[in-house]
């Protein structure tokens, strides 16, 4: 299963998870925020909620 951002804005973004199979996309109101420390990538989301992902067994994003 893949994760790809396709549109983000200051109080939205829009993620695509597909396979071989199918795609969905889900959008969210909240903030992600990509940052950098110690030259490790760093992905923080500020959601009401979570992002409940069909077929993944532990959840979603």
């Amino acid at each position: 299963m893949f994760c790809t951002i396709l549109t983000y804005t200051q109080q939205s973004i829009n993620i695509k998870v597909y396979d071989e199979k199918s795609s969905k996309v889900y959008e969210k109101e909240g903030v992600l925020t990509l940052s950098t420390t110690n030259n490790e990538l760093k992905i923080t989301r500020d959601f009401s909620r979570g992002i409940e992902i069909e077929g993944l067994e532990t959840g979603g994003l």
